[in-house]
Order: C-alpha cells, then sequence, then structure tokens
C-alpha cells in the first residue's frame, strides 16, 4: 500500500516538472500547444 501511494506522489511530482518544463518552451517548438491555444492566431 505505502509502494502504491509513493508511485502515486512521483507520478504527480513528474507531472508537475513535465508542465514547468513544457511552460517554457516557446509556441513554435511545440506545435500541438500552439494549436490548442486559443489566444493565438492560427493560419
Amino acid at each position: 500500500m505505502a509502494g502504491g501511494g509513493l508511485t502515486l506522489g512521483f507520478a504527480v511530482a513528474l507531472a508537475g516538472v513535465l508542465a514547468a518544463v513544457r511552460s517554457r518552451i516557446p509556441e513554435e517548438a511545440d506545435p500541438e500547444l500552439y494549436r490548442t491555444n486559443p489566444h493565438l492566431p492560427v493560419d
């Protein structure tokens, strides 16, 4: 049971790190993020 909790905590931490890294990537470097951002003009 403790192992499952540790895995869940690690997954949450990893997701947070990935989100932080993605937020620093310019939109041009992340086409999917660029397409799903409603505030950017779409050709």
